[in-house]
This record gives C-alpha cells, structure tokens and sequence, in this order.
C-alpha cells in the first residue's frame, strides 16, 4: 500500500492562455473599472476561474487520443471501451482487474476452455498466483492416448498412471493434495470444501496462492548460536519464500512450483538433477557412475553417494573441489535448486566479513533444522545447510554469514519492508550507511539524529546513547529498504524520545516553537542490557513475554503532531528455538505518550499497545489518534492494545490483537479481538466493524457492524505470530459477516483494502465466461 500520490497542475500554460484570452474579449471600459473599484477586483479573479475550467477542458479533448487505447485511458474511459468489444466487467472497485480483463478479453476468446487463459486469468483478476489443475488427470486409471505420458517424469518424481505410489522420495509425498501432486487418486463426487471433493472427471481445482512477495538484499542476520544464523535480524522464525519469475517464451508454460509465492520447502530446495552423458568427465569419480551415462540422477546426496570410490566397506568419497566441478558441469537448470538459488535465494561465507565470498549453489543443501530433531550431515562438497522453513542456517568451517538475497511473505505490505512506498529522498537528510565488518548492530552516535536522518540499507542498527532532545525528527528509510533499529534505554526498559524547549520570546504557533515527528518505513525495537534464556517445561510452552517502551515524551514543549508511516514497533515474540524448552524473548514495543501532543498519526503499521503516561501531573496526553490500515498488538488479550484517557480515537480499516480503552470512539472497517469501552458512547461511530458479544462492552452509535457471539477467536486468523507470512490474515474458519463485512463488500480489518473477496468473485465470474462447457471450477486457496 503505497502512500497517497499528490497530483501536481499540468505545466501546460492553458489556465493562463484562456484567462487572458477571456480578459481580452471584455471591453476595457470593464476592465478599467474592476480594477479601480474600490471594493478590489471582482471580475478578474471571476475570468480566471472560468479560464481554470477551460483549461480543463481542453486537457479533456487533448486526453481523448490517449483515451481510444485501453494501456492509456483514464478510469471513465475504461467501462466505455469494454463496452464496444461486449466485455463482461467486474467490479468497478477492483480497478486493476477491470483493466486488464478490458485489455485481454479477445486474447482470452481466442483461448477459451484452455488451460493456459485459465492460469493467466488468476494472475490478471487478482494479481495473485495461481495453477489450475483439471482434476480427471489425477484419477487413479488406465493411461490412454489423450494422456501425458504414462512414465515418471524425472523433474519432478511422477508416478507412472495407475501404478503404485512411490512414497521414497520426499518431494513427491510433500505435494499431496497440493497444485503439484503426482500420486492418483479415487474419485470424490462431494461438493468442494477443504480436502473433499477434488478429484472428479469435470471438476477444474484452481490452487491459489494469494501471498505477495519481497526481497530483502545484504541484510544483517541474528547469530543464534556459533555458525547457526537466523535470516531474520531479531532472530524470529521466517519462511523464505519462492515467486521466481516466469521466463517469457511467447507461448504457454505450464507453471513450476518455484514460480508460485510460496514457502520454500527443503525438498524443493534439495531438488537437485544432474545429467551425465558421454562427454562428462568422470575422472576422479567412481565406478558406479560410468554405468549411468545416459541416465539423470535426483538429489546432491543420491549424487554423492554414486561417485563414492569405493563399493563395500568404509565410505571413500572424491575430492571435494572434483566432485564441486563434476556437480557443476551435470547440473541442470530446470530443478528446483537450480532455480531457486542464485534468483531468490542467495548467500555469502567466508572467515570474515571482510572476505566474503558469493557461494555457488554447490556449496549449499537443504535441511531440517528443527530443534526436535538431530543435526544433519552436511553432504559432500557443501559447507551451508538451510532450512527454508524455519529462515535458519548453519555452516561448517566457516565462520561469516551473510544473505545476499531471500524473499519473504506477506499478504499485504503492511509495517517495515522492502516493498515499493514511492518514498522520496529528502535531498537535505544525513544519510546513514555503513561497511559491514560484523554481524553486531552498526553503532551510530545519537548527536547529529535528531533532525532528517535517512536510512540506505536493510541493516541493523544501533543507537550508543540517548537520543537529543529535537525541534523535528525526520527518521525515513530509502524505498525498498527495511532498516532495523535498536533505540538505546535511557531508563529501566525505555528509550525517549523528546521535544526540546520552545522559544519564549515568540508566540506558541511561530514555526520555531512547533514539533513534530516523521517516521517512515522503520523497525524500531529497544536494545535491552540482556537477552536471558527461558527454561520452558515444555516444547509447546509459550515464552514469557518481556516489555519495552519508545515514549514520546512532550514534557518540555507540546508537538502538535507524530506521524508513524510504514513503521514496525516490534510486536515480540521469540527467537528461533536450538532446544526444544530453551527460549530467548523478543521484547515487544509499548509505545508510551507522555505531555500535550496534538495528534497521533498511524498509517499502514504494525505497532505494540498504545498507551498515555499515566501521573497525576500529566492529565491529557494526545488529543487525537488517528489509524488506518494497521495492526496493533497487545502482548496478551486480556491488556489493552489501545488506552487513552482523553481526546478521540478514529481508527480505519485495522484490526487490534487486544482491548480497546478510550474515551471516544470513531471506528470503520475495525477488527478487534478484545472489548471495546468507549467512556463516551454518545459522540463516535462504530459502523461497517466487528468485535465479540461481550455484555460488559460500551460502544458508541452502530451501523453495520456485528456482534460476532463467543468472540473473535484465534481460529479466525492464519497466524497471530509475528514473522508468520499469514500474520493477522483471515482464516477460511472466519464468519461471512467479516469476511464480507467492510462498506466496499471486502473484508474487515487490516487487510480491507486488499479486496480479497472482491477479487475471487470477480475470477469467479470470468471462470463461468471461459472455462471449458460442463465444466465445475472450484477454489483452493493455498495460502
């Protein structure tokens, strides 16, 4: 969700050029007398009003050539162009959707009931990725002519049509039931929901796969451990996700699971086909090998277990710089490995950070490094071992790690990340950047912070002290960067950020009396002394959840406004876990309003509780909360999320993991989990929202909104983890009257704006168009 763009005036001189015109065309006698009127001119400023209109006018007329082509045309134009090729359009809310279907529907005609304008209907109605999967190739049958062919396929481990499942390679048995299952199965006539109901003779499955995904280049990791890295810089559990981009062949190409934008398994990772023919060199290899000239071996182990030197007794392996090059020179590109890494997935090694080395993808292997299960073997020729799942790697020998390149997954950009904001550099900023020579946070000194400071890169970083009292504080990341930076404690668990005196000799609303705060496209956490580990009684128990605090502290003078854009206030958690009942807490972020602050701006963030400094001394703290499209996180359900004593909150499109204490209340599109207690349910709205039946509730006037009865509960989300691709996204468990609850007909809360329920009915409808005939399309949502 990028932010607002301002339209700037056409330089086009036409305002101008008509207003003269028009004030040449009156009699001067007029003009004369507006000018000498002693009431002011009245009939010049009239004329250019009019000249105003003109000139739009004629940028209407301009715009007309520009209008006949659908790549140009402006909104209004788009129905009226679909209208002469007799397009059936969706909804006028899903814009992109209507575009593109305008621009497409003869291409589509030409193609219809193929499965190849199925496949590029989910990605052109909905922007998402999708396969679509005739479910009667799936039938456990005789082959016959009209199949593929009836043999495995060694890209990717198919069985042969009716023959037995082989449950060997793990690849195949972790796509069942998935857009990628090569196992047949018995016919299932039931209607389609959740695993029932696939696999029938007219039946289409279309996989959706509804998760957008981001780059993240030359990030600093977290070292859990000595040679064990998380990829995430506060250590979390992070899936890497895949979403290579599909080679354009002018033709159709049956999507791979590399192309889709989901989580990287180790299989996927591991997929790994060499091909030896005649002309490999297979000096320095073993006997087994010269036997399978001809042959495509699947997976790096399976490859060094067969250029093993000897037969029986102890294992005897080739060199491991000859079996780098062997690999190197067998390998093909259409596998999984080889697609992956190198394009979404990339890491550098080596004895210091100094010397790193980009690494080929030779030098790395899958694995499950879960801390349930014993730590793997490197194979031969590797020194890096990933686990996709869980964001994890370890080495051998070596004792720097760097990412050069992961994605992650999200369902919409929402908080820090390296998505596109359109973020534009402020030419007088201190720009701050660094040579990496550790994984340790970049330490930089807080004197010389406090006014426009802009962060260049994904790095960590670290303030060495506390930050100076400022007149404006401007902290912005560069677009596509996520910085990640640790605020240093000025007390206890919190670090300050505070206003400085103002001026006495010049009035409260003199420009260098106001205050304000910008932040934009920032993770902010607080740098604890020390991160102690938990001794849990149990794998499933959860970590004791550990507070901090970022206090914007207007004591000395009032700032008339803070505005969080983009912005991460850590919402806690854990570190990836190495045992399975040792743990490390990651604190979570209690922002804390302290003095007079006029208002409060959040927007597109994912932020901790917010709560006023509570004193006697100190009985108003902001006067207005403003939040849209944001997520905001208590630590427990039972604690408020949002606490103000005084002043309004409006709250846009959100959903709060939490209680919500204020004292007046204008909600729209809200979702929140906990109660909800407006002291002052006379003023305020709560309309187009939801929250839980809960008697002891004080909410202003409602429209539109529900009582969801036994409350919002955990089932209804994908993930209430933070780091979690799914976090705080709906779940298929969720009500319809949330599911479709907002004013727009999409979804309530934080993802309102994504438009997924109004994006499937729409591919719903141009499934009906141009499916094949007898045909019953079906949606299986992947994530």
């Amino acid at each position: 969700m990028a932010d607002p763009v301002t339209l700037r005036e056409a330089e086009d001189g036409y305002a101008r050029y008509y207003a003269e015109k028009l004030w040449s065309w009156i009699p001067e006698v007029y003009r004369d007398a507006d000018f000498t009127s002693p009431r002011g001119a009245v009939l010049r400023p009239l004329i250019e009003i009019i000249g105003d209109e003109a000139a739009v006018a004629r940028r209407e007329i301009d715009r007309l050539w520009e209008n006949v082509l659908i790549d140009h045309a402006d909104e209004w134009a788009v129905p009226y162009i679909g209208e002469l090729i007799g397009a059936r359009l969706l909804n006028s809310i899903n814009g992109r959707g209507v575009r593109v279907d305008v621009a497409r529907t003869l291409a589509y005609r030409r193609r219809t009931g193929t499965v190849s304008v199925l496949d590029e209907l989910v990605e052109d109605m909905t922007g998402w990725s999708g396969v679509v999967v005739e479910a009667w190739k799936r039938l456990g049958r005789h082959w016959h002519g009209l199949d593929d062919p009836p043999y495995p396929s060694a890209q990717h481990g198919a069985m042969a049509k009716g023959g037995f499942a082989d449950l060997r390679l793990r690849r195949t048995c972790d796509g069942l039931d998935s857009a990628f299952d090569s196992f047949s199965h018995r016919p299932d006539f039931r209607r389609l929901r959740g695993l029932r109901g696939r696999y029938a003779v007219p039946k289409l499955n279309i996989h959706i796969f509804r998760r957008h995904t981001f780059t993240i280049n030359d990030s600093l990791v977290m070292e859990l451990a000595p040679q064990v890295y998380s990829f995430d810089p506060s250590g979390r559990e992070i899936a890497l996700y895949a979403g290579v981009a599909s080679p354009d062949t002018g033709g159709y190409l049956p999507p791979q699971p590399w192309h889709m934008k989901m989580p990287i398994g180790p299989a996927l990772l591991d997929h790994a086909l060499f091909a030896i023919t005649a002309t490999t060199n297979l000096a320095g290899m073993g006997p087994r090998l010269p036997t399978l000239v001809g042959a495509t071996v699947d997976g790096q182990r399976q490859l060094a277990e067969l250029a093993r030197l000897d037969i029986g007794g102890p294992p005897t392996y080739p060199t491991v710089a000859s079996f780098r090059a062997f690999q190197a020179a067998t390998r093909q590109s259409d596998c999984g490995k080889y697609q992956i890494y190198g394009s979404v997935l990339e890491v550098a090694t080596g004895s210091g950070y100094a010397t790193l080395t980009d690494r080929a993808a030779e030098f790395v292997a899958a694995a499950n490094l879960s801390p349930n299960t014993a730590v793997p073997d490197f194979p031969l020729g590797t020194n890096v071992l990933i686990d996709p799942v869980r964001g994890i790697a370890r080495l051998s020998g070596q004792t720097a790690f760097l990412p050069r390149t992961y994605n992650y997954g999200c369902f919409a950009p929402i908080g820090a990340g390296s998505h596109d904001r359109e973020a534009s550099d402020d030419p007088g900023a201190t720009v701050v950047s660094s040579v990496l020579a550790s994984l340790a946070p970049i330490v930089l000194v807080p004197a010389g912070l406090e006014g426009q400071v802009r962060y260049t890169a994904s790095l960590t970083w670290q303030l060495s002290g506390t930050l100076p009292a400022f007149t404006n504080l401007s902290w912005k990341a560069s677009n596509r960067a996520r910085p990640y930076v640790q605020l240093a404690r000025s007390s206890g668990t919190q670090a300050v950020i505070s206003s400085s005196p103002t001026d006495g000799t010049k009035p409260p609303d003199h420009p260098d009396n106001l205050r304000e705060i910008v932040i934009d496209g920032l993770w902010l956490a607080v740098a604890m002394a020390s991160y102690p580990e938990q001794v849990l009684l149990a794998p499933d128990e959860a970590v004791t959840p550990v507070l901090s605090s970022i206090v914007i502290d207007a004591s000395a003078a009032p700032i008339q406004k803070v505005t969080l854009r983009n912005v991460t206030l850590d919402p806690g958690g854990e570190r990836a876990r190495l045992l399975p009942c040792r743990a490390t807490a990651i604190p979570f972020v209690r922002l804390l309003l302290k003095g007079e602050i006029g208002e409060l701006v959040i927007e597109n963030s994912v932020v901790g509780p917010i709560e006023e400094f509570a004193a006697a001394i100190d009985p108003c703290s902001a006067g207005r909360v403003t939040i849209r499209d944001s997520i905001v996180h208590a630590i427990r359900a039972t604690q408020p999320a949002i606490h103000l004593r005084s002043g309004e909150l409006i709250i846009e499109r959100s959903t709060v993991f939490g209680r919500i204490m204020v004292n007046q209340l204008y909600a729209s599109e809200l979702l929140v989990t906990g109660q909800v207690i407006a002291a002052d349910n006379q003023h305020g709205c709560f309309r187009f929202s939801a929250a839980g039946d809960d008697p002891a509730m004080r909410l202003p006037r409602q429209f539109e909104s529900h009582r969801i009865a036994g409350g919002i509960v955990p089932h209804m989300f994908v993930s209430q983890r933070f780091g979690d691709a799914g976090y705080a996204q709906l779940s298929q468990t969720v009500p319809p009257e949330i599911e479709t609850g907002a004013e727009n007909g999409s979804e309530i809360g934080a993802y309102s704006r994504v438009l997924g329920p109004i994006k499937l009915r729409d591919l719903a409808t141009k499934l009906d168009e141009y499916a094949p005939l007898n045909t019953i399309s079906g949606f299986v949502l992947e994530s």
